[in-house]
Order: structure tokens, then sequence, then C-alpha cells
């Protein structure tokens, strides 16, 4: 199980995503998206890193933070409609 509290989220810029941008965190604010949602569909997406590989223990930061990057690409580029 992910342990969401010991997760380090401030990193000064977001990974790349699939597009090869990088975004200030800053963007991810203001979004139409709410807090509790994003946090959801994060948990969600980890989820399903985890479950493809198996479930193989020692990577549940990585699924997180793949993850956390998918769903705020999904914000900033638009991919989330706002009723989510």
């Amino acid at each position: 199980m992910i342990d969401e509290e010991r997760i380090v989220t401030s990193a000064t810029l977001i990974p790349a995503g699939p597009c090869g941008r990088r975004v200030a965190p800053s963007a991810i604010e203001g979004s139409p998206i709410n807090a509790d949602v994003r946090r959801r569909k994060i948990i969600e997406s980890a989820y399903f890193h985890a479950e493809r590989r198996g479930f193989e223990p020692g990577h549940e930061t990585e699924d997180w933070l793949r993850a956390e990057n998918e769903v705020d690409s999904e914000i900033i580029f638009g991919v989330l409609p706002p009723d989510v």
C-alpha cells in the first residue's frame, strides 16, 4: 500500500509527460479540478500501475509519481473535464 503522507510532491518542476513538456506545479493550482478528485484519480492510476507489474513491492513511490504526473498532465491539458 502507498504511504501517501510520506510522498513528497513539491518538486520544482513536474517531470515531463508523454509530450515532453515540463510545467510548474502552480499551473495546477486554480484548476477547475477539486483537490480530492485529483487525489482520487492519482490513487486510482497508481493502483493500475502497480497492478500492471503484478504488485511487486518496492515501486510504490515510482507508481505514485508516475500517476501524479499523468493526472496533472490531464488537468493541465484539459483532458479531465471539470466535473469529474
